[in-house]
């Protein structure tokens, strides 16, 4: 009995560390892009605030890390989609900002749910010839956990970089549903 009851709880566990990710973007001026034609990179990333005004500065060691790892993770998914940028394309701009960004911490998670949460608040504006196209959003988290979530913050990066990636591919590139993921 004791050793179902354990199972259940970590099942349940398993399936509710992830947190809420939902869809929030907006494509202005009705624009499509052709898969080939038009190819993403990924241009500036920085971190803001409305609330906090005391966020690390871009010569600050953790943002620089956040940065890279975010950068790596988007170009990957625009380059799984088909829809990264090669030679000869048209380029089609995406600035990242990032205003929110908890890593977390798995322990803390561990011990009580909700506490430690790794979290992450990701808007892209994307921009063709210097002109803003649309933006989309991302918010992803784990809220609990214990030895499987270690490395949350990692994961949080990396599942809103895909859904960033995804969710271009799927609104801006209407000849590349099917190779969207």
């Amino acid at each position: 009995m004791l050793r179902t009851l354990i199972l259940v709880t970590l099942i349940l566990m398993w399936v509710g560390s992830c947190g809420p990710s939902y869809y929030r973007g907006v494509v202005l001026n009705d624009t499509i892009l052709k898969q080939g034609k038009a190819g993403l990179v990924v241009g500036v990333i920085q971190r803001r605030s409305a609330i906090n005004t005391n966020l690390p500065s871009e010569n600050d060691p953790r943002d620089r890390e956040l940065f890279n790892i975010y950068r790596k993770h988007l170009k990957t998914s625009f380059v799984k989609s088909g829809i990264g940028y090669e030679e000869g394309q048209e380029k089609v701009i995406v600035d990242i900002t990032i205003y929110s960004y908890n890593k977390g911490n798995a322990f803390a998670r561990w011990l009580l749910p909700g506490a430690g949460t790794s979290r992450l608040l990701v808007q892209a504006a994307i921009k063709k010839d210097a002109v803003l196209i649309g933006a989309i959003e991302s918010q992803q988290s784990i809220s609990w956990g214990g030895g499987f979530s270690i490395g949350g913050w990692q994961h949080v990066i990396n599942w809103s970089a895909k859904d960033i990636g995804s969710k271009i591919c799927s609104v801006l590139y209407a000849d590349t549903e099917d190779s969207c993921s």
